[in-house]
C-alpha cells in the first residue's frame, strides 16, 4: 500500500479481484484434457475449494465458528436429491 499509495480499500478490491481471476484460471484449467486421472483432479480442486472456505471470511481453521454452519449444512443436512 505504501509502494502505489493505496488506501485499504483499494488494496483489499485488487486482491478479491485477484482472487477472482485466479478461479477462473482454475476453471479454464479444469476443462482442458489432462494425461492425469479425473479423480485425482477432482480431489484437487476440491482441496482449493476448501481453502477458499475456510480462508475467506477470516482463519477458518483457527477460528471453527467462522466455518461452522458451511460445514453443517454439507455434512450434517445435505440437500436432498
Amino acid at each position: 500500500m505504501k509502494q502505489y499509495g493505496a488506501t485499504e480499500e483499494e488494496a483489499v478490491e485488487f486482491l478479491w479481484k485477484k482472487i477472482h481471476n485466479a478461479w477462473k484460471d482454475i476453471a479454464e484449467e479444469y476443462q482442458k484434457p489432462t494425461p492425469l486421472p479425473v479423480a485425482l483432479t477432482d480431489r484437487l480442486l476440491n482441496l482449493a475449494r476448501s481453502f477458499n472456505l475456510f480462508y475467506e471470511n477470516g482463519d477458518g481453521y483457527t477460528n471453527s465458528h467462522l466455518v461452522k454452519d458451511h460445514l453443517t449444512s454439507m455434512l450434517i443436512d445435505p440437500v436432498p436429491l
